[in-house]
């Protein structure tokens, strides 16, 4: 397994394991926004992970590290997972670090904007029998999909 935060490779037990919680949204109500998470990852505080952590956690250090929101890429086996994590809890012996994924920034982008508050008129186009045959076969839709 390969985790880098903000660029830089951290250092992850190669046992530890990952708990992957995948969640559903509602694209017709966007109030309630759930992301997909791994979480309990336990960082151990070694030289490289607490440089990547700007020393948070050393005494008589100002780190920010804890409120900051870290760009991630996650590579295990065949999986490519980017997303941010956050510091969610500091010990003597690790940090404990959930990283966020999938569609993050899609619904940051649509805040609190529902379906009807977009604007979607460049995609209007009419339905005839002779686009929806034309569309399996990708001819003159302008890549619109009209079945």
């Amino acid at each position: 397994m390969e985790l880098y935060i903000n660029g830089h490779k951290a250092e992850i037990k190669k046992e530890q394991e990952l708990n992957i919680s995948l969640q559903n949204n509602s694209f017709g109500n966007f109030n309630y926004i759930f992301f997909n998470y791994i979480d309990n990852i336990k960082l151990f505080k070694t030289p490289q992970n607490k440089k990547i952590f700007d020393l948070l956690g050393v005494i008589g250090n100002n780190s920010f590290a804890g409120q900051t929101k870290h760009d991630v890429f996650l590579r295990e086996k065949n999986i490519n997972i980017k997303g941010f994590g956050k510091i969610i809890r500091s010990t003597d012996e690790y940090y404990e670090f959930v990283i966020y994924f999938g569609g993050v920034d899609f619904y940051k982008l649509l805040k609190d904007k529902t379906l009807q508050d977009l604007d979607l008129s460049e995609y209007d186009h009419f339905r005839y029998p002779d686009s929806i045959i034309d569309s399996f076969q990708n001819k003159n839709t302008d890549g619109y999909i009209t079945h």
